[in-house]
């Protein structure tokens, strides 16, 4: 039995040769979970934030790449917010940069920008 497609390019199939009945997106054909999410404006703020204090600590993007197991090219992709930061490496970054996880999602130039105790 041949699935049905959605507006989203979505495909639902209750037979797939897998057996499991699971979406998958047609274009790719990789299940739903694993479709690259978008990235938005709260992730362009947060890889804002991330270069603002990398910067200030006078830290090069090599430096912190190295830190915490990445490619440079990969921490610039998160700087411009090209690319999501998962939690873990947020936590990572944050004792790095010995800032709370809280200061990432304020504004720049916001009052005491976060590095108050308690975050």
């Amino acid at each position: 039995m041949a699935g049905s497609t959605s507006q989203d390019g979505v495909e639902h199939r209750s037979d797939r040769a897998d057996g499991t009945g699971k979406a998958i997106e047609r274009r790719s054909g990789r299940p739903l979970s694993q479709r690259a999410r978008k990235t938005d404006e709260l992730d362009v703020l947060i890889g804002k934030r991330l270069r603002e204090r990398r910067i200030l600590l006078a830290i090069t993007q090599e430096d912190l790449a190295r830190r915490i197991g990445l490619s440079f090219q990969q921490l610039q992709k998160y700087e411009v917010g090209e690319n999501r930061i998962s939690a873990a490496r947020l936590y990572k970054l944050s004792q790095i940069l010995e800032v709370p996880i809280s200061w990432f999602f304020r504004p720049a130039g916001s009052p005491h920008a976060g590095l108050e105790s308690g975050g």
